[in-house]
């Protein structure tokens, strides 16, 4: 897409001054305390785009191709029929050239279809087209002195600010978004390329991150906001940057709602992020969560905190109600007060539980959807997560103490792997602190804990 992201975040500052950012959220309804909520518009997703490249004849294409080669050679232009023109217009290859635009200037009347061509090879390499100036100076040119019959040529002479003009993709994502239009307009109501063009990359763009920022400026967002959010980051080439900002924007939102449907979104949001191969486990693939590093932007790195607390969060419920019959000493309830400072954990799964059909074929769908475990060669099941340099590791059978290890002296010794032995996970020689799950036990690890300046 042509413009850069930050470009594009500048242009649509006009866009919330005209019309404010409860628009983009579609229709809304009034509350038992009279407040708007607001019911997200899903808009169409373009899976049927207007017909508009003909089907040339193999024959007459490679002869107006031989033509255009003639030409270049000789500087012959009495050799090109208005049928060549016809065809060249849809060449890529052929209009980025300035030879052809020159060529165009100097015909006296170009036919309706050869016009159309022009336009739709303008609108599909956009900005990107070499000599765009030059192209958008001869279309506004040609418009200002048409006179045609032609229903299509008509109506894009009138709307030529939406069609031709530089700033028309911000103009027209603008009408959309102000009526709540479908995105099939394009097609529907000015017969452009709505799906293979970038002009029409840009104009979704606006539309797109409009609803971003309606979303981050008034923290409405619910499933179906989400959804449509999900599907357009997989059908849209959105670059690295982009696709950062507009997750974090919907997980710093769902973070602060106090929607009853909390959970399903924040499951919603990691199903896709951990299934994404741009991102996966921010725990595991930093490299892939460069944009949320806290230099290149607070917002994302804000977010990319929040989000591994969504996942400690998991794990913890996982292993304490997967892996575990019972918790009378409330461990679970202890460690999820820490799960907003917890920078990574992990399953450990014993023999027991990984040789039991039902459980196997959890674990496999627990792999398959992004997330992960490590084997132990024991019995019990295990659970090991970090704090601020801290290997903590706690058993589900009851009896075993919570081993606290330095964390670099642990993984110099295990330097963690894919299968553990219980007497790795115990190892007495290195731990710097047991905490045997007695009566207050709790208090005298929030003490012990404090002391080290680790608090939840």
């Amino acid at each position: 897409m042509a413009n850069s992201f930050t470009e594009v975040l500048n242009k649509l500052k006009s866009i919330n001054e005209a019309f404010g950012a409860a628009p983009f959220l579609g229709d809304f309804e009034l509350n038992k305390n009279n407040e708007k909520i607001y019911k997200f518009k899903i808009q169409s997703i373009i899976d049927k785009p207007l017909e508009i490249f003909p089907s040339i004849d193999k024959s007459k294409r490679e002869r107006a191709l031989s033509n255009w080669k003639n030409y270049l050679e000789t500087g012959n232009k009495s050799i090109f029929s208005s049928r060549d023109f016809n065809i060249l217009v849809f060449e890529p290859n052929v209009i980025i050239q300035k030879e052809f635009l020159d060529l165009v200037k100097t015909v006296e009347k170009l036919s309706s279809k050869t016009i159309k061509g022009l336009v739709y090879g303008y609108q599909e390499l956009w900005t990107e087209h070499i000599f765009y100036d030059e192209f958008q100076s001869l279309l506004l040119n040609l418009f200002k002195k048409l006179e045609t019959k032609n229903s299509i040529l008509n109506l894009w002479k009138q709307n030529v600010h939406k069609i031709i003009l530089s700033n028309a993709p911000q103009t027209l994502a603008a009408e959309i978004v102000e009526n709540n239009l479908d995105l099939n307009i394009l097609n529907t109501n000015y017969y452009l390329d709505a799906k293979n063009s970038r002009f029409s990359e840009e104009v979704y763009k606006y539309i797109i991150f409009s609803k971003v920022e309606a979303i981050k400026q008034t923290g409405n967002i619910n499933i179906e906001s989400i959804e449509w959010f999900k599907k357009i980051l997989r059908t849209y080439n959105f670059s690295k940057q982009e696709r950062s900002y507009i997750l974090s924007v919907l997980i710093s939102t769902t973070e602060k709602t106090h929607s009853k449907d909390k959970n399903e979104f924040k499951t919603l949001l990691k199903d896709f992020i951990l299934e994404d191969i741009d991102f996966k486990d921010p725990r595991h693939n930093k490299e892939k969560w460069s944009e949320f590093e806290k230099e290149k932007s607070e917002y994302n790195w804000l977010a990319r905190k929040i989000f591994i607390k969504w996942l400690s969060e998991e794990d913890i419920e996982l292993f304490f109600d997967w892996l575990i019959d019972h918790d009378p000493h409330g461990r679970k309830n202890f460690w999820l007060q820490y799960a907003g400072i917890i920078e990574n954990s992990v399953m450990v799964v014993g023999n027991e539980t990984y040789n039991n059909y039902e459980y196997r074929e959890k674990l496999s769908k627990l792999r398959a959807s992004g997330r992960n475990y490590i084997r132990l060669n024991d019995l019990t099941n295990a659970f090991i997560l970090e704090i601020k340099g801290l290997t903590i590791v706690e058993f589900s059978k009851e009896g075993n103490a919570c081993y606290i290890y330095d964390k670099n002296k642990f993984q110099s010794v295990i330097k963690y792997k894919n299968n553990y032995l219980r007497d790795e996970l115990k190892d007495k020689l290195i731990v710097q602190e047991r905490v045997s799950h007695y009566p207050g036990w709790q208090s005298k690890l929030r003490n012990w804990f404090a002391v080290r300046g680790i608090r939840p």
